[in-house]
């Protein structure tokens, strides 16, 4: 995955959970890697992929309920700008899956609650240093 990649999907999710949470609301993050044999905690074995994982969850609440905070979460557009949000998530998941990872978002319905979760493989590079050359 290019780093430009991995800057836009970063950065539209923290706007999408920025943009969702209300002003006393709060936003948690949470980096961990993850065995490419192991199971994940939805009992879904991830694909194999010589090496490790990297699990981003982005999680964001309110301190209070509102109804348009459980409109705006509930993953359903309600006018342009919400349009062009979902479009965007779209286009994340998409590009995640064109990478072999995976997106899962999760919306609680009973508490203001939403949890994304990014599973993205790690790929190592070769680098390569060489001398300069004096002439």
């Amino acid at each position: 995955m290019h780093d430009e990649q991995v800057r836009f999907i970063l950065n539209s999710i923290l706007q999408y959970a920025i943009l969702s949470t209300p002003t006393n609301g709060i936003i948690g993050f949470l980096i961990k890697s993850l065995d490419g044999q192991k199971e994940t905690p939805d009992n879904k074995i991830l694909p194999k992929n010589n090496g490790t994982y990297i699990e981003v969850d982005i999680g964001f609440m309110s301190n209070h309920t509102s109804s348009g905070q459980s409109e705006r979460t509930s993953g359903t557009a309600h006018g342009p700008k919400e349009e062009g949000i979902q479009l965007i998530l779209a286009l994340v998941k998409e590009i995640i899956q064109k990478n072999r990872g995976e997106m899962i978002f999760q919306v609680d319905k009973i508490k203001p609650r939403t949890l994304i979760t990014l599973r993205l493989p790690i790929e190592r590079r070769k680098v390569t240093y060489y001398e300069p050359i004096s002439i």
